[in-house]
């Protein structure tokens, strides 16, 4: 009975969780050449009422690195709008050479996005001062990279 119970709850979790999700979002990062691909995963907060929106993907600079990031969209105060914060991992030497990097970014509010890397040795690695700009996912190619990566 414990296995059939385990099972059922573990089915209808998986169903709430896939049955939400959305389809993928892509932002470019000028002035740099990063892209960064997102898939929104809604998911229902019955404490509240509400819902919290997760974010998974990877964020991109051609051939130099890719990071798969974790994160959440949050409603921005000030600004007002989306805000968009995530959590990546990374095994280059770009970033310093830092292993873990946060970004932060309200989507088109110009100047407004920071990145921060830690992690494997000392110091800090710090980007401020960009712009998350929405972009056809369609149109964006993950291997050609145009311009500085901002992770250099």
């Amino acid at each position: 009975m414990k296995i059939a119970k385990a099972t059922l709850v573990s089915t209808s979790l998986l169903a709430i969780v896939t049955g939400a999700a959305q389809a993928e979002t892509c932002y470019k990062t000028p002035p740099f050449s990063d892209i960064i691909r997102l898939t929104k995963v809604s998911v229902l907060d019955e404490a509240t009422g509400g819902t919290h929106t997760l974010v998974v993907g990877n964020w991109t600079a051609g051939g130099s690195y890719s990071l798969p990031v974790v994160g959440s969209e949050d409603t921005s105060i000030n600004p007002g709008g989306i805000r968009i914060g995530i959590h990546g991992t990374q095994h280059t030497t770009f970033f310093g050479n830092h292993s873990d990097c946060t970004l932060d970014a309200i989507p088109n509010a110009a100047n407004r996005g920071s990145t921060s890397c830690d992690g494997r040795v000392a110091g800090l690695f710090n980007v401020i001062n960009w712009t998350l700009v929405p972009v056809s996912c369609d149109t964006l190619s993950t291997s050609a990279v145009v311009g500085r990566a901002m992770g250099q």
